[in-house]
């Protein structure tokens, strides 16, 4: 699968994301990796190779390939009149054979203990189809299978609700909130609770800590909003214009907005914890931070500013800031084993260097 896609690959690409087909009723098609509780679309890596690791793939199905740059924009891909694909496959299993007796009496050679069978893989691009009945069924219970192993691996009694991953706000909502002042944004933040799906509408939901927990968080989330209303009142006064940062409006978002960001992601598992005594959240509260926390990436997105977490990217001074350096056998030393907080870039320029952990 390398080979396929490094041959395929513009000059520019540093990671590749690949399009599902789409399911009966479905508007806009899927990607694997597929889209982070913040509302971002991660991608693979190119190189060092990343194989896409995603229970969704099927075995021996082609997929629409989409390039990505080092932001995480799209790359278009090599204007050659083909459109990239990949042909997805796993390993294959070595094929044993018994030798008889009847075969030793008329001196017929053994045959090896295993035997690899080569494939031979046709240049992309290849026609895209849609996954039958019987696949699609096959794919949404392996689904289903590692759902409950994650369930089981959880101690008894601290079973969460995982987050939505795949909740998006509507088009229309999106355009409108990136075009407000910050101000204006962080008052209208929990608008996305009252958006479709409702909260209750997510399957198997769980509330953590009493039927009240959710109700509870909601309100302490309402009151750290607030907080940051306040301080953008006093900071930054009448402060309006959205089409560029001003430099009082970044150190803002810098000092504030970021120091915020950073509670939530730990609390969402974006980020890993510095010690195992973290405060943790389940159920609807984590499905009601996470619409806050997705929609105020849009907004800075719409201010030019985007996150990254280089978990298992190499280590880059430049990028990237060493929390400390720990021995781990299955990471290769120099590569990050830990994201502490996340990283941040405006328009492509260094805004604050992602904290990390660095394997030894």
């Amino acid at each position: 699968m390398e080979q396929q896609l490094i041959e395929q690959a513009p000059d520019t690409a540093v990671g590749y994301r690949l399009v599902l087909p789409m399911r009966q009723n479905e508007d806009v098609p899927r990607l694997s990796p597929p889209m982070e509780i913040s509302g971002q679309v991660p991608s693979w890596r190119l190189r060092p190779f990343q194989a896409p690791d995603d229970i969704r793939l099927v075995d021996s199905q082609v997929y629409r390939v989409l390039w990505t740059g080092p932001s995480g924009e799209i790359i278009p891909p090599n204007q050659n009149g083909n459109l990239p694909g990949l042909l997805f496959h796993l390993r294959v299993p070595a094929l044993e054979t018994e030798t008889t007796s009847a075969d030793i009496e008329a001196g017929t050679p053994a045959p090896p203990e295993s035997l690899s069978v080569p494939i031979e893989f046709p240049n992309p691009p290849i026609p895209i189809h849609d996954m039958d009945a019987e696949v699609q069924s096959m794919t949404e219970q392996s689904a289903q299978v590692i759902t409950e192993i994650d369930e089981m691996d959880a101690p008894s009694g601290d079973k969460e609700e995982p987050a939505t991953l795949d909740w998006v706000p509507p088009k229309e909502w999106i355009a409108d909130f990136k075009n407000k002042a910050i101000r204006d944004a962080l008052l209208s933040i929990e608008g996305v609770w009252e958006l479709s799906p409702a909260l209750h509408e997510e399957p198997n939901p769980v509330l953590v800590n009493g039927p009240n927990a959710c109700q509870r968080f909601r309100t302490q989330l309402h009151e750290e909003i607030a907080e940051l209303v306040r301080e953008v009142e006093s900071k930054l006064g009448g402060e309006t214009a959205t089409a560029l940062l001003a430099e009082r409006t970044e150190l803002f978002i810098k000092n504030h907005l970021f120091k915020a960001i950073d509670r939530w992601d730990l609390l969402l598992g974006r980020t890993d914890p510095e010690s195992p005594n973290q405060e943790s959240i389940g159920g609807l509260a984590k499905q009601a931070l996470g619409r806050v926390h997705c929609a105020l990436l849009l907004w800075l997105e719409g201010m030019g500013i985007t996150a990254f977490q280089p978990r298992h990217q190499q280590f880059n001074a430049m990028l990237h800031h060493r929390h400390r350096q720990l021995y781990f056998n299955t990471i290769p030393p120099g590569y990050i084993l830990r994201v502490l907080r996340s990283g941040y870039l405006r328009d492509g320029k260094l805004l604050r260097r992602a904290h990390v952990i660095v394997a030894t």
